[in-house]
């Protein structure tokens, strides 16, 4: 079952609020990072967000409730979100969108903040929250650690009571997967920039790890066969080995691809 923040924490950021001058009021979030500054935000965290798309197309299949799944930097600041289409009349309403802070001074006592504050996981009641464009959400967050380190939050909300417990089930899954697979994916986007390759690279090093021949290969991509032995030779001269067997003992020992 879930545990409810303390009420002396939600008292200490109430009044953390208050003595920012922040109105209970406030109609949307007072800090939204726009244009440049945002792209560079999510430039910064593209394998984070790689990751949690991924994640989410497989879990969001099996749900079909009133849920929103958030993702934030290690600032809070919003950089993906999923949804259920009930719910995004309800978004629009409050100008939420990705590029807004969850911090106290731009909307309040909230999950997110709170496990910002205390690097936990947060869980908050509707009434808790200290805006009332919150004050329908139950919510639960959670910092996801990648070596010792917290990269960002994951965040579940809902204005149904009766999925308390499944939020925390779908947080914890989603921050198992995504601290579990970052160190890889970081890995891999370094060495794609060391090596000069693309995703399509990368994709067909795959393929050949399979077994694949350069023809099902092509067929697999759609693209011709020749266009797949000029990739191949691309990465081979990347790798500066000799033949295909030298290519993919290089980037299995790298760590490029998975055996």
């Amino acid at each position: 079952m879930l545990k409810r923040v303390l009420d002396d924490e939600v008292i200490l950021s109430w009044r953390r609020c208050q003595e920012k001058g922040l109105s209970s009021d406030i109609p949307y979030p007072n800090i939204i990072i726009r244009d440049k500054q945002l792209i560079k935000i999510i430039n910064k965290n593209k394998n984070l967000i790689k990751i949690f798309n991924d994640s989410i197309k497989k879990i969001m299949k099996n749900i079909k409730k009133d849920i929103f799944i958030l993702l934030t930097d290690k600032d809070t600041i919003l950089i993906e979100y999923h949804c259920s289409p009930d719910l995004l009349s309800t978004l629009e309403r409050i100008r939420f969108k990705k590029g807004i802070s969850f911090k106290e001074e731009s909307c309040g006592t909230n999950a997110i903040s709170l496990a910002y504050r205390y690097k936990k996981p947060m869980y908050l009641l509707p009434y808790q929250h200290y805006c009332k464009i919150l004050k329908n959400w139950y919510c639960y967050a959670s910092p996801i650690h990648v070596d010792n380190e917290i990269i960002g939050y994951i965040d579940i909300t809902t204005i149904d009571k009766h999925l308390k417990n499944e939020m925390k089930c779908i947080a914890d899954l989603l921050v198992e997967i995504i601290s579990s697979r970052f160190p890889y994916v970081r890995n891999q986007d370094m060495l794609k920039r060391r090596y000069m390759l693309g995703d399509r690279h990368i994709e067909i090093l795959n393929m050949m790890s399979q077994g694949m021949t350069t023809k099902e290969i092509s067929e697999k991509l759609f693209l011709s066969v020749n266009t797949i032995k000029y990739h191949k030779k691309t990465i081979q001269k990347a790798f500066d080995a000799k033949n295909s067997n030298e290519v993919l003992a290089k980037a299995y020992s790298e760590g490029l691809i998975k055996k």
